[in-house]
């Protein structure tokens, strides 16, 4: 991007860093959203097992067992 005069635009401000430190913030935080997304779909991919459970429970407590249930 270019202003007006023709020189280069920052995109967006970061007092006081370096070109290193602002490549180095810039990976931390790529692999921070890796890691977030990734939480946020083993967490999708649970919820929908614990429902899968939750029907399952359901429908064994609605039905009769077949058969006597006694301990010895």
């Amino acid at each position: 991007m270019y202003d007006q005069a023709g020189k280069s635009e920052t995109l967006f401000f970061n007092p006081g860093l370096i070109p290193k430190q602002l490549e180095d913030w810039l990976e931390l935080q790529k692999l921070y959203l890796a890691h977030l997304n990734r939480l946020v779909k083993e967490k999708s991919a649970l919820e929908e097992r614990l429902n899968e459970i939750f029907v399952e429970i359901e429908l064994m407590s609605i039905s009769e067992f077949a058969g006597k249930m006694s301990f010895p």
